[in-house]
């Protein structure tokens, strides 16, 4: 049975003893409005003529309004490309999403930040927000983007290059295009790279009273145990081609005592 492997594998066999406790771990349930369903979806790539690489199979999840989601994993899992098809970048191969909301435009209003966007040449930092700004049709009011700018650092940056802009630079900048739009989900790919601590508590924290503020839901993948243990509310582990954890912290921490001793030493962040 892959469920009975996996755990063997990172040894919660001895912390689990029963299938009963088992399913606790991997059927989160929340009385908040659904957002996003997602039933039995799969992505493969064929590689050759016979050979086909699997990244995840027969995934089932449900992300809920005003929850943090902690989307965590080995390297190589599929959680990167789960967002992108969530955000219709990508396309699964099989498989159902239903978005139970809508914006005002009638679009799904997800907003995105990966961990590697590409920035246009040419573009000054201002002409870049600008452009977003436009490509957004919506009402984003400048105390709100200068109060962000504030947050984020970069007022003094408006009229930088964004590709002359430091890593950390940038990624600050992709972080606030993300939530520029105050979306209904917001998906953060290792948003804290690149950043000193001082910054990152400081970008954490406005993240998280803008959530709360805006009624925004929080996917967020990171390495960054810190961030995961002080923001995230659920976690959803994939490995192996599937979701094998789906619970809350407090299930967390009860049976793990601490969210770093799960991470570290059951996942081996």
């Amino acid at each position: 049975m892959f469920l009975k492997e996996f755990w063997k594998k990172i040894n919660l066999n001895k912390q689990i003893k029963d299938k009963k406790e088992l399913e606790s771990i991997i059927n989160y349930q929340s009385n908040n409005n659904i957002l996003i369903e997602i039933k039995d979806l799969s992505k493969v790539y064929k590689q050759g003529k016979k050979k086909i690489k699997k990244v995840f199979e027969n995934i089932n999840l449900k992300i809920y309004e005003n929850e943090i989601i902690a989307l965590i994993g080995p390297n190589g899992a599929g959680k990167t490309t789960l967002v992108e098809i969530i955000s219709q970048i990508k396309k699964q191969t099989s498989g159902t999403i239903k978005y139970h909301y809508k914006s005002d435009n009638g679009k799904e209003n997800i907003g995105v930040q990966f961990q590697d966007l590409a920035f246009p040449r040419g573009l000054t930092v201002k002409d870049f927000i600008d452009f977003q700004i436009m490509l957004s049709k919506n009402n984003i009011s400048s105390e709100f983007l200068n109060e962000m700018l504030n947050t984020f650092q970069l007022s003094e940056f408006l009229n930088y290059k964004v590709s002359k802009l430091s890593g950390g630079q940038q990624q600050r900048l992709n972080v606030l295009i993300a939530m520029m739009n105050k979306p209904k989900v917001l998906f953060l790919d290792e948003f804290t790279t690149g950043l000193d601590i001082a910054i990152k508590n400081e970008i954490k924290n406005f993240i998280l009273k803008y959530a709360k503020e805006n009624n925004i839901t929080i996917v967020l993948i990171s390495h960054d145990i810190d961030i995961i243990d002080q923001m995230a509310q659920r976690f959803v582990l994939i490995t192996n081609n599937k979701i094998v954890v789906d619970t809350d912290k407090k299930t967390i921490e009860e049976k793990f005592k601490t969210v770093s001793n799960f991470l570290f030493n059951y996942i081996k962040y």
